[in-house]
């Protein structure tokens, strides 16, 4: 998870003033795992983000296991 902050933090101005203020009002993590017909099995971390001054918006990250 480190890592890809550091990445948008990187590449964003709004990101990095965004992160830096910390106004994450709930953050959700976990597992998925898919069964796709032609790929097969693959699974999934996710994390989702909730700021507290936009509870309607949520920042979802997902990256392969």
């Amino acid at each position: 998870m480190l890592e890809v902050v550091d990445e948008l933090k990187a590449r964003s101005p709004e990101f990095r003033e965004w992160w830096s203020e910390q106004s994450v009002l709930e953050m959700q993590s976990g597992h998925k795992t898919y069964d796709h017909p032609f790929a097969g099995r693959m699974a999934f971390d996710f994390t989702v983000l909730v700021p507290g001054d936009a509870p309607n918006l949520r920042l979802v990250l997902v990256h392969p296991r």
